[in-house]
């Protein structure tokens, strides 16, 4: 949801339909779908962007997805969906004023231990856990863009390519 607030160099490979990206990620994995999706995205900013006064119709379709793969799964239901990061914090008062932080930090390990990551070359966090995952060996990698998933093409002699994308805010 904060991309959609981000500036800055790379428009042309952003994408904020939610819709579209599971759609990418479910043709990608369809003959042999996980048994879990973990969706490392602050939901607290989205459930605020999602509100009427917000005006972000984006925000509003995107919250009713995640609502509902949170509910339902993916593939048909075999493959469950879920966050953790923040939400895991919540109702722990030794984080207030730092929840986003430490709940991001919570998701970057679980990343790096995942056996598939996805993000968006757009995204500091995307490009870093590319990065640690590079160095661990671990080179089951795509980004997601306009057009599709693409295999981050990291061999094992070749690191990965540096965040290019110039933000301002």
């Amino acid at each position: 949801p904060d991309m959609q607030k981000h500036g800055g160099a790379c428009g042309e490979l952003k994408t904020f339909n939610l819709t579209r990206i599971l759609g990418f990620v479910e043709d990608e994995f369809r003959d042999d779908p996980p048994a879990g999706v973990f969706m490392p995205l602050n939901k607290h900013l989205l459930v605020e962007d999602a509100k009427p006064e917000a005006k972000n119709p984006v925000a509003i379709e995107n919250l009713a997805v995640l609502n509902r793969i949170e509910r339902r799964g993916m593939w048909g239901n075999q493959g469950r969906v879920f966050e953790l990061g923040t939400a895991a914090l919540d109702n722990d008062p030794r984080f207030d004023g730092i929840r986003n932080t430490a709940g991001s930090v919570i998701n970057f390990y679980l990343a790096l231990a995942s056996k598939a990551f996805i993000g968006t070359p757009v995204s500091t966090y995307s490009v870093d856990v590319w990065t640690v995952r590079f160095f661990q060996s671990k080179l089951n990698n795509y980004r997601y863009l306009p057009w599709g998933l693409e295999k981050i093409g990291n061999d094992t002699k070749r690191e990965p390519e540096p965040y290019a994308c110039s933000v301002s805010f």
